[in-house]
């Protein structure tokens, strides 16, 4: 695989390297000509002359700390936590300081395009020399500053820094960031011949990620469209068409979002949203509970539910397509437009009414075949310029139950409008099945 196993600097200084059969990197001994350190690469899992470094959590890693002279197991556990760009850049770690009991910035980081980082205005490793705490008798006391270990940094690679070796690791190549080259073939290089063997990121470094040192993002989601179009026209998924058609390809990344029990990716917030958008692939998710209470406390659904437990709603049985606008959420600007449809029935007393707010992903999936082929463009809003792969969200439903207001119920438990209420065709909302005038919110 053209992965290096040895590499020997003047002097006697050198670095060997073990792989598995599949290229995985296992160990790597650094000899500085006085002595040997010798890092295991187990699953995410770092260790260091056999002493666990940190592990990594979906919001950064958990440094482990130990008793001066004692290495046989940490003594605490330091959370420390990553923000990251849309590329899965590591722009800033932090963590508690439990001096000040507030939050530390432990490092910034900034880089040019293809990955040489700032050092003019920021820092160099902010986070080299930190105190670190160790629990005695249940007072902290502080010890000896110890070099940080961890060096993932551009698109959530190993920065090689060893003997001046300056190279990030992928998993299949090694990479320049200095110049922005690999420094061997790509594995894939057959499938561009109209792109040099050794370019990262197809040439676009701002907005594409490198896939394991195979192909760049942005060629992933070409391939993802173009498949898009090509199994709609044999009634498949663009999933089940690439497979079919390349089905050696290993179309996983490193990307490891939460899931339900059903093993549905689960969005949350912003940074989950536009972290899917680049790394998911398309496949569709189900909103998560912080999510789904901003969708039902929010002004528009709110409105339409006050309307039908009220008995202001001329259409209280059902309604479609009604307008919930979420884009001026700051928490929850990926949601953008969507719809409340809704349908009720009456029976003692009681109405119980059935909502559905919907609508067409992170990105409207339907805007592939509208922008890539007819050469329109997406009607949901400003999210279809980012340049990922869109996918859809799974709707959300929930039901409430509420003392009939004074609706006439027939005999199938079918309310009707109160007196004075003017009933449009198919109810409170315009839909696929309905010609009734669509209400604003005030």
């Amino acid at each position: 695989m053209n992965l290096p196993t040895h590499i020997q600097f003047a002097g006697g200084q050198n670095i060997t390297y073990r792989y598995d059969a599949a290229g995985i990197k296992l160990q790597k001994t650094v000899d500085d000509g006085t002595r040997q350190v010798t890092t295991d690469y187990m699953s995410g899992y770092q260790y260091e002359d056999g002493k666990l470094l940190f592990f990594p959590t979906p919001e950064g890693y958990v440094k482990a700390i130990y008793k001066p002279g004692d290495n046989t197991a940490p003594a605490l556990y330091q959370y420390i936590y990553i923000y990251k760009d849309h590329l899965g850049n590591n722009r800033l770690s932090y963590t508690l300081d439990p001096e000040s009991e507030r939050v530390k910035i432990l490092e910034e980081n900034h880089y040019y395009p293809f990955g040489l980082k700032h050092n003019a205005y920021v820092p160099i490793r902010k986070d080299v020399k930190y105190q670190e705490q160790l629990v005695e008798k249940k007072e902290i006391k502080q010890i000896a500053p110890e070099e940080g270990k961890f060096k993932y940094y551009y698109q959530e690679q190993e920065r090689q820094d060893e003997l001046g070796l300056n190279w990030d690791s992928f998993k299949y190549r090694n990479y320049d960031y200095a110049i922005g080259r690999f420094m061997s073939i790509d594995p894939l290089a057959e499938d561009y011949p109209y792109m040099s063997t050794y370019q990262f990121a197809g040439n676009k470094p701002t907005w594409s990620r490198e896939i394991e040192g195979l192909e760049s993002g942005v060629d992933l989601k070409m391939r993802l469209r173009e498949a898009a179009y090509n199994a709609s026209k044999l009634n498949m998924t663009s999933q089940a068409y690439m497979r079919a058609t390349n089905p050696s390809y290993n179309y996983q990344t490193a990307y490891n979002p939460a899931r339900d029990v059903q093993g549905r990716v689960i969005i949350d917030n912003n940074t989950q949203a536009i972290t899917h958008y680049y790394r998911g692939n398309g496949e569709s998710v189900v909103l998560g509970p912080k999510t789904v209470d901003l969708i039902k406390n929010s002004k528009d659904v709110q409105h339409y539910i006050s309307r039908i437990t009220s008995g202001e709603t001329p259409g209280p049985a059902e309604g479609e397509d009604l307008s919930v606008d979420m884009e001026g959420f700051n928490r929850g600007f990926h949601l953008g437009k969507m719809t409340f449809s809704y349908k009720t029935t009456c029976a003692d007393g009681n109405c119980t009414t059935d909502i559905t707010v919907d609508d067409d992903g992170f990105v409207d999936p339907n805007s592939i075949k509208s922008r890539f082929v007819e050469g329109s463009d997406d009607s949901y809003g400003s999210n279809n310029e980012l340049g990922g792969d869109p996918y859809d969200y799974e709707p959300v439903k929930w039901s409430i139950t509420f003392p009939n207001p004074g609706y006439q119920v027939d005999a199938s438990g079918r309310p009707s409008a109160m007196n004075g209420k003017t009933v449009p065709s198919g109810g409170e909302g315009q839909g696929s099945n309905s010609s009734g005038t669509e209400e604003k919110v005030d």
